[in-house]
């Protein structure tokens, strides 16, 4: 008796969370449409090239290669090679709930990015001065995203159960990462700066609902 009642509960979660995750998807493309619309609009779609042309004026070979650096590590092939190997460590170590929260985070965010470029298909800048090439869509940018997700994953559950200080430089830490990253693509020529807002928006949506649940 004890053993349906336990399963009915965790049946209801699960619909429960499905709905939840469906409710919060609706409403990640909700805003997402209307952010997007604003952006094609002539005026802010002149401050997204300003802006790009701006960040190009800081062009020098040392930022160049730190740029170079930032973009690496915050792109899927290098954070899905430390999502495995942190998953692996944290199941050897027994923390089950926090690798299924790292795996969860930025599979769910892949999935997520990918959804939504081929939704709304935006193309890639086209700038003389681009030192690197892309051949996907723009919007949102994957490597902010991908960034968001997994160092503020990691931030929030190294944090947890750090001492104030110690919280507050994981969190620092994270975050300067995370604008290092959102910053290169858009020193590299590859996005526009309202791609890396909407990737910041993905992220934080999607990091806020797979914690509470």
């Amino acid at each position: 008796m004890a053993g349906q009642t336990n399963g009915l509960r965790w049946q209801y979660k699960f619909l429960a969370l499905l709905t939840a995750g469906l409710i919060a998807s609706g409403l990640l493309l909700l805003i997402l449409s209307e952010f997007h619309e604003e952006i094609t609009q002539p005026l802010l779609s002149t401050l997204d090239q300003r802006a790009m042309s701006g960040v190009h004026a800081w062009t020098a070979p040392g930022l160049t290669r730190v740029m170079l650096i930032c973009a690496f590590i915050g792109g899927w092939r290098f954070v899905t090679t430390m999502v495995a190997l942190l998953v692996v460590v944290m199941l050897l170590r027994r923390a089950e709930r926090d690798a299924g929260v790292l795996a969860l985070s930025v599979a769910g965010s892949a999935v997520l990015n990918v959804g939504l470029k081929l939704f709304f298909h935006r193309t890639r800048p086209t700038v003389a001065w681009a030192l690197a090439h892309e051949l996907s869509f723009s919007f949102p940018s994957g490597h902010a995203v991908a960034a968001f997700c997994f160092y503020a994953t990691m931030a929030c559950l190294l944090a947890r159960e750090r001492r104030g200080s110690t919280r507050t430089i994981l969190i620092v830490l994270a975050v300067g990462i995370i604008f290092g990253v959102g910053v290169s693509r858009v020193y590299l020529g590859v996005h526009y700066p309202s791609d890396i807002a909407a990737g910041y928006l993905v992220g934080v949506l999607w990091v806020s609902y797979v914690m509470l649940a």
